[in-house]
């Protein structure tokens, strides 16, 4: 397992709440729960099992993997082009006719042509 962000977990598990809380000293992401332990104030809550931390990173980095495959998606690396050109592609093939007159009468196509009314593309 990757090192875990303690600073990270301590949020998800619930301990910065209302804008303040005291780690202790060894709060770093470079620090381990053994470090955390040692110095966990006593004026805080309980301090989780490591099993409890491990599964809450668990799923920070299962979360933080999701969000980076969006953004992969969304972006270059996918290879698709943004997806504003994309619908920019199939107004106009929708336009042009590609898809038969009838796609020009859908509530997608009437909603796009409205707004390319409104904020026409300069030349």
């Amino acid at each position: 397992m990757a090192k875990i962000d303690l600073p990270r977990v301590l949020v998800r598990l619930g301990y910065h709440v209302g804008g303040k809380t005291d780690w202790g000293n060894n709060a770093t992401s470079s620090s381990t729960y053994e470090d955390l332990a040692l110095t966990w104030p006593s004026s805080n809550a309980d301090l989780k099992t490591k099993e409890e931390f491990e599964a809450a990173w668990v799923a920070i980095e299962a979360e933080d993997q999701a969000v980076k495959y969006k953004d992969d998606r969304q972006h270059s690396l996918s290879g698709y082009s943004p997806l504003a050109d994309q619908l920019d592609m199939l107004y106009w093939d929708v336009f042009s006719g590609k898809f038969g007159e009838e796609a020009k009468n859908s509530k997608w196509f009437a909603h796009c042509s409205g707004v390319k009314e409104d904020f026409p593309k300069p030349l």
